[in-house]
């Protein structure tokens, strides 16, 4: 477990001067403050998200950075979960030497696979940013760490970030995929894709409603929540979790207690009356973020609802709710570059205790991973990918 702050501050800073604070919890700073320096795309990251992770588990250190004018910048810890391979780094960089089955300061929202350091443009917040950075540095020093980890971070918001302390290095590890929304919505959209990705897709679809189901949008509804609870705790049974309903019901319960659930919009499957599966989906500014699905697996269908429901139903809900991007995070994403998601670099933020990695040696590492979803990827990448500087 992480130690206490180093350096809570317990007298006023200079007049117009940049200090750093810690806090003990995300809800000891202002939500309209934290918001407003979050990214539409940087939604698990928002005020309201991260104090639903607290209800869901327990208060987690915040640093923030100030100004006179208020907070310039900000992010959350945690303490990483090496028995995890999405938050193991011995699992992102088997070829690459360094200490990575020691401990780390994490930094980012628990278990989150998005981050971006919450932090504005001026040069009142880069300057914010250095200190926070440096901060970070210091508290894992004081805490015997081999170093701060910023990981799942978008790489041009990546090398931004690492451009502010001198020993930073930017480490490719990871990807995740999006969608654009057309303002013509789906048909539009498919339209744009090669003939066998829509042929696919059209096959797909038809699927889908051949087998009578129909498709519905909905906010969370007190009624509505238990059919998700059990839906959801069935396809995470399927995938081998065993904490049951008992699990979504803590996580709704949450949501509740932090209001993060208003910005929830449900797409359902419904056939003869009955929900049999449904994607979750969070609103943030112009963005469309996707987190859960929920099938009933007691019937056997091949009728693509997890496709419909994830990747086609919001192409077409998207456009008539100003929304003009859906996240569709990590993992399965041959399934999603094949379905018009377009594929984005993540990479970690390091900065380690003991010296620098060689240059060479991350050269050669981001080199490899760039070689390998170009050649997985090519027609659906995201132009971050041939960014020189990285290799």
């Amino acid at each position: 477990m992480l130690t206490p702050p180093v350096s809570t501050t317990t007298s006023l800073p200079p007049f117009g001067a940049v200090w750093v604070r810690w806090f003990n919890s995300i809800s000891s700073l202002d939500h309209h403050e934290w918001d407003s320096l979050v990214e539409d795309s940087n939604f698990f990251n928002s005020y309201r998200w991260l104090q639903s992770l607290e209800y869901f588990s327990r208060p987690r250190s915040v640093l923030a950075a100030f100004g006179p004018g208020g907070l310039l910048a900000g992010c959350p810890i945690w303490e990483g979960q090496p028995d995890d391979p999405l938050f193991a780094p011995s699992h992102w960089f088997t070829e690459l030497p360094g200490p990575w089955k020691e401990k780390f300061l994490w930094v980012g929202a628990y278990r989150s696979t998005h981050n971006e350091l919450i932090c504005g443009h001026g040069a009142r917040h880069q300057e914010a940013l250095a200190l926070l950075l440096h901060e970070l540095q210091n508290k894992a020093n004081h805490d015997g760490l081999a170093g701060v980890l910023l990981p799942y971070m978008p790489l041009k918001r990546a090398l931004y970030v690492a451009s502010h302390h001198p020993d930073a290095q930017v480490l490719l590890h990871d990807a995740e995929a999006s969608q654009h929304i057309s303002p013509g919505g789906l048909d539009d959209t498919i339209s744009s894709w090669k003939k066998h990705y829509r042929t696919r897709t059209r096959a797909e679809i038809n699927a889908f409603h051949n087998q009578g189901n129909q498709i519905e949008w909905s906010p969370i509804t007190p009624v509505l929540e238990e059919i998700l609870v059990n839906l959801v705790a069935m396809n995470r049974s399927k995938h081998g979790a065993t904490t049951g309903a008992s699990w979504m019901r803590k996580v709704f319960m949450s949501q509740h207690q932090s209001n993060v659930i208003d910005h929830s919009i449900v797409a359902l499957s419904r056939n003869k009356g009955k929900i049999n599966a449904a994607t979750i989906f969070y609103r943030f500014g112009n963005s469309l973020h996707a987190r859960y699905f929920g099938s009933d697996y007691t019937e056997e269908k091949d009728d693509f609802r997890y496709f419909v429901l994830s990747y086609y139903a919001p192409l077409r809900y998207a456009p008539k709710h100003g929304l003009k991007t859906s996240h569709l995070s990590v993992s399965a994403l041959d399934a999603k570059a094949k379905r018009g998601g377009c594929i984005e670099p993540l990479a970690t933020v390091a900065i380690l205790r003991k010296e620098k990695l060689a240059d060479d040696l991350v050269k050669k590492h981001n080199f490899a991973v760039v070689d390998s979803h170009q050649n997985r990827f090519r027609k659906h990448l995201a132009s971050e990918w041939f960014n020189d500087g990285i290799i």
